[in-house]
């Protein structure tokens, strides 16, 4: 690769964008350019908004509240389930 092609990040999930930040830095301080961020699940935790404000779109197919909503429709997670997931996360916000 040569200083300046595109490098896109893949991972799994963004949260808070912690374990992309160091990555992305490193890759543009070598000289690539860092604009997109693939991942399957997007927490809704602010990653892809702090990703953002670094000019790095996120790519997410899918969030967590579409992926609980999938499972409690396809009988995966009842609504109690459901609900604490919804209950965890509101915690993690607040």
């Amino acid at each position: 690769m040569h200083s300046g092609a595109e490098v896109l990040l893949l991972d799994d999930v963004v949260s808070g964008a912690g374990s992309k930040i160091k990555p992305a830095a490193l890759l543009r301080d070598a000289g690539f350019s860092v604009s997109r961020c693939c991942v399957l699940i997007d927490n809704e935790q602010g990653g892809s908004e702090i990703l953002a404000q670094m000019g790095i779109e996120v790519l997410a197919p899918i969030t967590r509240r579409i992926a609980a909503r999938i499972g409690f429709e396809h009988n995966f997670l009842d609504i109690a389930v459901l609900e604490a997931i919804d209950a965890f996360y509101a915690n993690i916000a607040a």
